[in-house]
């Protein structure tokens, strides 16, 4: 077994237990955004390792709670704007 599915493995029950009393008769459709989450912030850690650590750790927390909570849309959207004023 690979280390991200080890880690998937470690973190999804986690992720469940904490949600079990919401997600009566959804556990299905539950197992698939929970896998999204999972590997969009491990992809994001992975990213982040490859590129030599290049923001501060502060940072990057930052990145992947404001996606986590608000999608990926509006993060992109806020950093077109600020970076272009044109756009």
């Amino acid at each position: 077994m690979n280390f991200v599915r080890s880690v998937k493995n470690i973190i999804r029950p986690a992720l469940f237990a904490r949600l079990t009393d919401r997600t009566a008769g959804n556990e299905s459709e539950m197992d698939y955004l929970i896998e999204y989450q999972i590997s969009a912030v491990i992809g994001v850690l992975d990213r982040w390792a490859e590129r030599g650590r290049d923001i501060p750790v502060e940072t990057l927390t930052k990145i992947i709670v404001k996606i986590s909570s608000e999608g990926i849309l509006p993060a992109v959207q806020e950093k077109i704007k600020y970076t272009n004023p044109l756009i």
